[in-house]
């Protein structure tokens, strides 16, 4: 999120942002992040929020993908 607030604040696009996504692939065959925001009037502002609820629980997530049985209230 940094680097894309960072590439905004340098210039960034040159029209009126709408959309912003971030996708982050780590280790799994599956995206880390993968958050979009569409047709919004402050999409980074968006995305920044959306990052911050998603951030606490995605190590989690990956857990529950690949280790269902030790994912966090499994049992």
């Amino acid at each position: 999120m940094r680097a894309i607030e960072a590439g905004d604040a340098a210039g960034g696009e040159l029209k009126q942002l709408k959309s912003a996504a971030l996708l982050v692939v780590h280790r799994e065959s599956f995206p880390f992040v993968d958050l979009r925001v569409d047709l919004n009037s402050q999409p980074l502002v968006e995305l920044r929020f959306l990052w911050e609820l998603y951030q606490p629980s995605a190590d989690n997530y990956v857990v529950r993908a690949v280790h269902p049985d030790k994912a966090p209230g499994s049992g």
